[in-house]
């Protein structure tokens, strides 16, 4: 009995070695080492661009600001698809938006375009993502996971933060969005192992 009871503990590696899980988990850090990486590469980018911190307010501004008009409703929208199919083309999406930045590098307003067409798209990938979660997992396991994205999180910000100036320093801001590009189709391939994610009404 002890020993039945050791083994349905929730555990790191019980969760990591649901195969499901792992590859959401997988799409995730891909992801955001993508999104991080870029968005710390354009504020420098773009103050060297235009010599302006009020263009670089801007960019953030074009940031934050589709959570404000989007991130309402994207979760209800969501919910009613699979959220495998949606995972996979939120990937492709992101690609195309980031594969079109070395195209428009001197152009600051449609980087601004840009910049919030891909931070429109990640208001219904984050729902997904972590909607997804439950549907994999046993209950038991939710805590675990759920630190694990959250973790996963921060530890993207700080790694995408840290290496894009260097990266920009050494090779310019093409290569990042080509690296970014790369990593994107990747979890887009990745993502084809998920089983269907979606709820019957």
């Amino acid at each position: 009995m002890f020993g039945s009871s050791m083994a349905s503990k929730p555990t790191f590696s019980a969760v990591v070695g649901n195969s499901g899980f792992r590859y959401l988990w997988i799409n995730q850090v891909l992801m955001q080492l993508a999104i991080n990486t870029i968005n710390f590469a354009l504020i420098i980018w773009v103050f060297k661009l235009t010599d302006s911190n009020l263009a670089v307010s801007a960019l953030l501004l074009a940031v934050y600001l589709p959570a404000f008009f989007f991130g309402l409703f994207a979760g209800v929208l969501v919910d009613r698809t699979d959220k495998r199919k949606l995972i996979i083309l939120l990937d492709v999406l992101l690609a195309l938006a980031f594969i079109i930045f070395p195209l428009i590098r001197g152009s600051y307003p449609l980087i601004l375009f840009d910049v919030f067409l891909i931070n429109t798209i990640m208001q219904f990938f984050i729902p997904a993502e972590g909607s997804s979660i439950p549907m994999l997992i046993r209950k038991s396991h939710l805590f675990i996971a759920n630190s694990l994205f959250t973790f996963t999180l921060y530890g993207a910000f700080m790694i995408g933060f840290t290496i894009a100036g260097p990266i920009l320093n050494e090779f310019s801001i093409s290569p990042i969005f080509y690296i970014s590009t790369g990593l994107l189709l990747l979890a887009a391939l990745l993502a084809y192992n998920l089983p269907p994610l979606q709820v019957r009404f």
